[in-house]
């Protein structure tokens, strides 16, 4: 996937911060200096050196600048994802004779890097912070859930509980927002390609000696007829109702319009309930030159999110 230089894809997720005792109150988003709050926690971390996660292959993501626009009722993470060991990128021109090719290249002790926003709404209504995600390779919402959990778990608060001062932690969740039909993705030409069952292995499995682990089982099938039409829904539906008890997972493989894929896990426990997902906001920053990573926060990146998330 090659980022363009005047657009972004956002990920819209409902951010809740809870507190691991009752008798706690919840830690605030943010707050006023010298009160406890999440912003001070990401901070320090960060000044620490404490808000990263190692990744496969000698990456890490790390979160590298968390900044509170007070006029703009917003709190603002910059994440980046390094990788050492990332191959150079390449460059090519049309010319009269052919294409000329050039490389770029990674000088001693350079990480090839890229960087994403996550933007936050500071209002919060019915326990809830609205946020979006921006979409960049290898910066998944996985990663960063990460980073900002270690955080906040390693983050005491003090809080008085029958005349005691005691201290807790927040419990922090980041859900998509699922506001996507797969009826309506399909009607604008999006296709339905494959239906993939999961389970635990089952203990009839082959005992391999130590060589080998069996990890999960899983049955693909290929998507046929017309996955729009009544009639193939009303089927589907039913077969997803008869996997119940015998699969653990059911997940369907889109491509929607924009030649952009998703892989959704299907409600097994919701009879016949539609299949909603989390689909990606398409944001134009027109007469911008975007550049694949930044080590500050680039407004007008921000303002393009901040329509998502109030």
């Amino acid at each position: 996937m090659f980022l363009e230089k005047d657009r972004r894809y956002f990920r819209r997720f409902a951010l809740t911060l809870k507190q691991r005792v009752k008798a706690a109150p919840a830690l605030p988003l943010v707050g006023p200096d010298k009160e406890w709050n999440a912003l001070d926690a990401l901070r320090r971390a960060i000044r620490n050196g404490k808000a990263s996660v190692p990744q496969s292959g000698g990456e890490t993501v790390d979160l590298i600048a968390a900044e509170h626009l007070a006029d703009k009722e917003l709190l603002v993470l910059l994440f980046h994802r390094a990788n050492p060991n990332a191959a150079d990128p390449a460059y090519r021109k049309r010319l009269k004779s052919g294409l000329s090719l050039r490389h770029a290249t990674k000088e001693t002790n350079e990480e090839q890097a890229v960087s994403c926003h996550l933007v936050i709404s500071t209002k919060l209504k019915d326990g809830v912070y609205q946020a979006a995600l921006e979409e960049i390779p290898g910066l998944s919402a996985t990663s960063i859930i990460a980073i900002i959990s270690r955080v906040l778990m390693a983050y005491k608060y003090p809080y008085i509980s029958k005349g005691k001062s005691l201290e807790t932690t927040a419990i922090f969740r980041l859900e998509g927002l699922k506001s996507a039909t797969l009826e309506d993705a399909l009607k604008k030409e999006g296709s339905l390609d494959y239906l993939t069952l999961t389970r635990r292995v089952p203990t009839s499995v082959p005992d391999s000696s130590g060589i080998a682990e069996p990890q999960a089982e899983r049955v693909r099938y290929k998507i046929v007829g017309d996955p729009s039409s009544k009639k193939w829904g009303k089927k589907f539906k039913e077969f997803v109702e008869g996997t119940k008890g015998t699969w653990d997972h059911v997940t369907v493989d889109l491509t929607l319009s924009d030649n952009r894929h998703k892989t959704i896990r299907v409600d097994t426990e919701q009879e016949a309930a539609e299949i909603l997902f989390v689909r990606s906001e398409l944001v134009m920053i027109p007469g911008q030159s975007l550049r694949s990573c930044s080590t500050a926060i680039v407004q007008t990146v921000v303002d393009a999110a901040r329509k998502l998330v109030q």
